[in-house]
């Protein structure tokens, strides 16, 4: 683990290299969509003072992937450990590039209440994700596709925010099915939703 705080803090300085050798960065702000597995390393980094040991002073901020990229297109941000949400921004032509990724695969999973027992059962059902073509809507997209259903046509998608949020739908009864990042699944398994 301690290698890959390593890898980050190593690309965030070789970034910061790039950007501007002559200023020296006291305060960064970085973004994450949830305090979960997928953004640990920034979270890690920080409480263990990795930042603070190389003279960087790092704020962890959790905003939506949309409002984050916004943030960092505009300066408000300097970092964000958003990684499909920048892809795709770049593509459109956005001032932002990808420094690193420590991740090689997504950490998403699904989870659904107890009731349904295989994934053709979703056939018609709501998902709740944390924001409309966000990387889990895309990765939810690419689960359902992989278990036989077509979540253009099948699938409701309802944008819910945080992955509280959507256990928190899902036990309420409000979606049928969310798609989350550790430890949200392994909440929802203590609550009984399964998937």
């Amino acid at each position: 683990m301690r290698k890959i705080v390593i890898a980050a803090l190593a690309a965030i300085w070789a970034a910061w290299v790039v950007v501007d050798p002559c200023q020296a960065i006291d305060k960064i702000r970085i973004s994450v969509t949830n305090f979960n597995m997928s953004f640990l390393p920034s979270g890690l980094a920080v409480k263990r003072g990795f930042f603070k040991e190389e003279g960087i002073e790092a704020e962890v901020i959790r905003m939506n992937a949309n409002v984050a990229i916004t943030a960092l297109a505009s300066g408000d941000t300097d970092y964000t450990m958003i990684f499909g949400s920048v892809v795709r921004a770049a593509i459109r032509g956005l001032p932002v590039r990808v420094v690193a990724s420590l991740i090689d695969g997504s950490t998403h999973a699904l989870i659904a209440r107890s009731d349904f027992k295989s994934a053709r059962e979703l056939k018609g059902k709501t998902l709740g994700v944390q924001a409309y073509g966000a990387t889990d809507h895309v990765a939810a997209s690419m689960m359902l596709k992989h278990l036989g259903l077509d979540p253009e046509k099948e699938i409701k998608v309802v944008a819910l925010g945080s992955a509280a949020a959507r256990v928190s739908a899902l036990k309420e009864n409000v979606v049928d099915v969310a798609v989350v990042s550790p430890p949200a699944d392994e909440e929802g398994k203590k609550l009984g939703l399964t998937f």
